[in-house]
């Protein structure tokens, strides 16, 4: 299949690059969400001695909602005639924009990925939660629920899963041209001078390891350390070693 411009109509490719770009933007922010919503849930903050626990609750409550609100817009919302979801615009380059001679190949490329198939499991997750939580409150079925909460009824697993299936559609309605739908520096592997890159959520989380006691106990109070360091959970000492011996300092035992 040609890519890109050779195979979209010339007096259709300006309207093509719009629509994609309004799902690129949504997209990319869409990942980048989610990468940061991922590293805080992993996150072990029970562990550590903190006064800021609802500011991490409320991001990490306006990230998932981010996030579904997005994936939302990207799948399911097609009653909204001002909107563009991925399957409108699959089906507009299938009618409209695509030359003759693309569209048997383009319809096996869409056909191969089940996108529908896939994605139905979370579909009904997500409208779930954005009708329920969201954009509404449903009082009698979060109580008749035990009170469940939106972030209760889908995990970050699933989240991600849906997210890769996103990604892989988008990639075939691009037509063969490369976008990056990653803020650069939250790729895997990232590097910087051939360093690896500490992003703007590493480095917040980090200061939370740094700030507590146990961090510097070893070399501030040897003594009371001496009665601490078997209560510690190994996850947490662990975590602290790593940040330690990233900023030089000896690992504690």
């Amino acid at each position: 299949m040609k890519s890109g411009k050779d195979c979209v109509k010339t007096c259709e490719y300006a309207n093509y690059e719009k629509h994609l770009h309004s799902l690129w933007f949504r997209i990319f922010n869409l990942n980048d969400s989610y990468y940061i919503l991922n590293k805080i849930i992993a996150f072990p903050f029970s562990l550590f001695s903190i006064d800021n626990h609802y500011f991490w609750h409320y991001t990490r409550t306006a990230l998932f909602e981010r996030c579904i609100m997005l994936t939302w817009g990207l799948v399911i919302d097609c009653n909204n005639g001002e909107g563009l979801t991925l399957g409108q615009f699959k089906n507009v380059i299938f009618k409209t924009y695509l030359i003759e001679d693309e569209l048997n190949e383009f319809k096996e490329k869409v056909k191969e990925l089940q996108f529908d198939q896939k994605i139905n499991d979370l579909k009904s997750k997500i409208i779930n939660i954005r009708h329920n939580f969201i954009a509404h409150y449903n009082y009698e079925k979060a109580w008749e629920n035990n009170n469940i909460t939106d972030q209760d009824s889908i995990s970050i697993r699933e989240l991600g899963t849906g997210l890769t299936i996103i990604n892989e559609y988008f990639t075939v309605l691009c037509l063969g041209v490369i976008y990056s739908i990653h803020n650069v520096k939250y790729l895997p592997g990232a590097t910087i001078g051939g360093k690896p890159v500490l992003t703007d959520i590493d480095k917040l989380l980090r200061n939370i390891i740094v700030d507590d006691p146990c961090y510097s106990m070893s070399d501030e109070n040897p003594q009371r350390w001496h009665f601490v360091k078997n209560k510690i959970d190994p996850i947490k000492l662990e975590l602290i070693n790593t940040v330690r011996n990233d900023s030089g300092l000896p690992q504690i035992e």
